[in-house]
C-alpha cells in the first residue's frame, strides 16, 4: 500500500511533532497518500466590507536563472452554497498548462464533506480513479467514520478506516485507527484524550493493540496561557516501562494572540537542546507579514529561510515570496500569487445566512500558515480547535461569543510536521469538521 508506513508512524504516534518545517515556501502540493488534501476555497471576513471572496486560482513560480519560472498552478469551482466541487492541479511543461490531477467534492445537506474522489491524467482527454475519501457524521455533524480508498488497476481496495467517538462537549475523546485484512476490519491502535474545563486538550495517550491488550506508545501534554493559547508541548514515548522525553515545542504570543515565535527542542544527554526557531510578524489587521525561519548551529540561531506576504486592502494574501539564505545574503527561492472570486452585497443579500458553516481553510495545502472561516447565523459562543488524524489537540483558534455574520481566523501551524489534520468548529447549536494538510 503507498505511503502506508507514512501512515502508520503518523498514527502510532512516532514523533508526531518531532520535526518542524526545513523551509517556508510553497511546494508542489504532491498527493501525499494517503494524506492528500489539496487547495480549496477561501471566505473571509472583511471589516466593513459587506463581501466575501473564494480564491480561484494560485499559481507558484520557482526562481531560475535570475527570473521567475513557472512551476504549478490551481484552480477551484464552486456550486451555488459556495462549497468547493472541484480542484485542478497543473504542471507547467515547455510553454503551456498541462493537467496532473484532480479532486471532486460531495457534501451532505447539512454542507459536511462527505466524499473526496480523486483522479490522475493520463492525457488524450481521459482520467483514471486514484483514490477516495468518504466521511461520516453524527446528528451532531461531528466526523464519527473516515475510509480511505485507492484505486489500482481499476478496482478498489480499503486501505484504513478511522472512528471517532465524542464527549458531551463534542470532544473527541477516542479514536481507533483500523486496517483492512482483506475480509474485515482490523484494530491497530487507539488514542485517547483529557480536556481541561475550557476544553484545551491536556493530554493525548496512544496504545496499540498487541492482543490481547492495548500497549502504550507515546503521550503528549499541553500547557495553555489565560487566554487558551497552547505555550507549551511535551512528547514523551514509552520505553522500558517508563515515559521518556523525545521534544518539546514552546510558544509565545502577542497580545492579540498571534503566535510571534516557537522554538522546537530535543532531549540529549538529560537535557533540552535547541534545534530550531520560527520568529512572526503581523502588520495591523493581524496578518501575518514576514516569517523568519531560522537553525541552531554551534550554539547560535543561523538563518535558513523566510517569506513575505503582500495582502490586499481586503486582506486577501495576493502574494508569498520565499528566499533562501545563503552565502550570508537571502536569495530567491519561490513566488506564490493568488486571485479571488467577489461575492456581492447582492449575492450575500441572496444567501441569507440561516445555518452555521465551516468553509475549507485556504491556502491548502499550506506552510506555515492558512485562514479559516466559517459563518454563524446567531450571536453565540463558538470554539475552533485543530486535530492530528489520531483526535490530538493541537490549537485553539477561536474561544469567545461570537457575532452573527462571516467569520474568519488565522492559524499558524509552525509547530508540526507535515502531514493531514482537522480544525474543528463547536457551539451549542453546531459542530462541524474539515480537513487540512500541511506540506512542508
Amino acid at each position: 500500500m503507498k505511503s502506508f508506513i507514512t501512515l502508520i508512524s503518523f498514527l502510532f504516534c512516532t514523533q508526531i511533532l518531532s520535526q518542524v518545517a526545513s523551509q517556508v515556501a510553497f511546494d508542489e502540493p504532491q498527493k501525499l497518500k494517503p494524506f492528500h488534501e489539496h487547495i480549496s476555497k477561501q471566505i473571509i471576513e472583511k471589516p466593513n466590507f459587506n463581501t466575501e471572496f473564494l480564491i480561484s486560482e494560485s499559481v507558484i513560480q520557482s526562481w531560475s536563472n535570475s527570473d521567475w519560472r513557472n512551476s504549478f498552478k490551481s484552480k477551484y469551482s464552486y456550486d451555488e452554497n459556495n462549497n468547493e466541487i472541484e480542484y485542478l492541479f497543473q504542471n507547467w511543461v515547455g510553454s503551456d498548462w498541462v493537467n496532473s490531477w484532480r479532486k471532486a467534492c460531495t457534501y451532505d445537506p447539512n454542507y459536511n464533506l462527505i466524499e473526496e474522489l480523486y483522479e490522475d491524467w493520463v492525457g488524450a482527454g481521459n482520467w483514471i480513479f486514484e483514490s477516495k475519501d468518504t466521511y461520516k457524521y453524527d446528528t451532531n455533524n461531528n466526523m464519527i467514520e473516515w475510509i480511505y480508498q485507492e484505486f489500482p488497476d481499476s478496482y478498489s481496495i480499503y486501505d484504513f478506516k478511522e472512528s471517532y467517538t465524542y464527549d458531551a462537549n463534542n470532544n473527541i475523546i477516542e479514536s481507533f485507527f483500523m486496517t483492512w485484512n482483506g475480509i474485515d476490519w482490523s484494530i491497530d491502535s487507539k488514542c485517547s484524550l483529557i480536556y481541561d474545563e475550557n476544553n484545551n486538550r491536556i493530554e493525548s495517550l496512544c496504545q496499540n493493540w498487541i492482543d490481547p491488550n492495548w500497549i502504550n506508545n507515546c503521550k503528549t501534554s499541553r500547557v495553555y496561557d489565560i487566554n487558551n493559547n497552547n505555550t507549551q508541548e511535551l512528547y514523551q514515548e514509552w520505553s522500558n516501562s517508563a515515559w521518556m522525553n523525545v521534544n518539546r515545542y514552546n510558544f509565545v504570543f502577542d497580545a492579540n494572540n498571534n503566535m510571534t515565535e516557537y522554538i522546537y527542542q530535543k532531549w540529549l544527554n538529560s537535557d533540552w537542546v535547541n534545534v530550531s526557531k520560527y520568529i512572526y510578524v503581523y502588520d495591523e489587521n493581524n496578518n501575518m507579514i514576514d516569517d523568519l525561519y531560522q537553525k541552531w548551529v554551534n550554539s547560535n540561531w543561523e538563518n535558513n529561510m523566510t517569506a513575505y506576504r503582500t495582502y490586499d486592502i481586503n486582506n486577501n494574501m495576493i502574494e508569498m515570496l520565499s528566499q533562501k539564505w545563503t552565502n550570508n545574503i537571502w536569495n530567491n527561492f519561490r513566488k506564490s500569487t493568488f486571485s479571488y472570486l467577489q461575492i456581492t452585497e447582492i449575492e450575500l443579500a441572496q444567501n441569507i445566512i440561516r445555518s452555521f458553516q465551516l468553509y475549507q481553510n485556504y491556502p491548502n495545502p499550506f506552510n506555515p500558515s492558512t485562514t479559516v472561516s466559517w459563518q454563524s447565523p446567531v450571536r453565540s459562543w463558538q470554539t475552533i480547535k485543530v486535530f492530528d488524524v489520531i483526535g490530538n489537540e493541537l490549537a485553539t483558534l477561536i474561544y469567545e461569543e461570537i457575532e452573527t455574520g462571516y467569520h474568519s481566523v488565522e492559524f499558524n501551524a509552525n509547530q508540526l510536521p507535515s502531514g493531514v489534520y482537522f480544525y474543528r468548529l463547536q457551539s451549542v447549536e453546531c459542530i462541524e469538521t474539515k480537513k487540512m494538510i500541511i506540506m512542508r
